[in-house]
């Protein structure tokens, strides 16, 4: 079960901000609109980006579900650990490898940026704008991930049942559209604060 006894049946991020989605509704729209955003990353990097965050926090739900959008979008299923492995022997372009190595400090050791660290994605051909998406989608994932941690969703992550609800195709589109169909669907609760008491524990 979740650690919160009336999530007991949300086994998904999307569930839970279906639970009160009159306050994630904006968030998703933000998100969705970061992760189509005509500037910066590719969607395929902000995809790497969003299951390398992931992974980096071995949030295992995130990083399944968007290894999964991934690999909807044709990228290898073995990329991540190379990336875990050595960022500068993985495959991806030499001009991404700055930003992943940003990625990855921002997520394990914030506190430790430096100008260096932008400055070697400026020599790599990334301007101002590409890193600040880089780092959105970093902080985004960070803050999905603790979500997912906090209320215990990760422990219900079933990536068969993702896979089987066609998920990873349908998000490697635009997110809203996979939104509003569990919406048309009646998931979302619309209905306002609940003000819950506490549960009997």
């Amino acid at each position: 079960m979740t650690y919160f006894p009336s999530h007991d049946g949300i086994i998904s991020m999307s569930q839970l901000q279906m639970s009160k989605w009159d306050l994630f509704e904006p968030y998703m729209d933000f998100i969705d609109r970061l992760m189509s955003y005509p500037a910066g990353p590719t969607q395929n990097e902000k995809e790497i980006i969003a299951a390398f965050t992931s992974l980096l926090n071995a949030c295992d739900f995130c990083f399944g579900a968007h290894k999964n959008v991934c690999m909807a979008l044709g990228i290898d299923e073995d990329l991540f650990q190379k990336l875990v492995d050595d960022i500068d022997t993985a495959p991806v372009e030499d001009r991404f490898k700055p930003v992943l190595k940003y990625v990855r400090k921002l997520t394990l050791t914030p506190s430790q940026m430096t100008d260096d660290d932008a400055i070697a994605c400026y020599k790599a051909g990334w301007n101002e704008e590409d890193l600040t998406l880089a780092i959105t989608v970093c902080a985004s994932w960070n803050w999905f991930n603790r979500m997912i941690e906090g209320h215990g969703i990760d422990k219900k992550w079933d990536e068969d049942l993702f896979r089987a609800r066609g998920a990873p195709e349908k998000m490697s589109g635009r997110y809203m559209d996979y939104y509003r169909e569990m919406i048309a669907a009646g998931m979302a609760d619309t209905s306002g604060p609940k003000n819950l008491p506490p549960p009997q524990v």
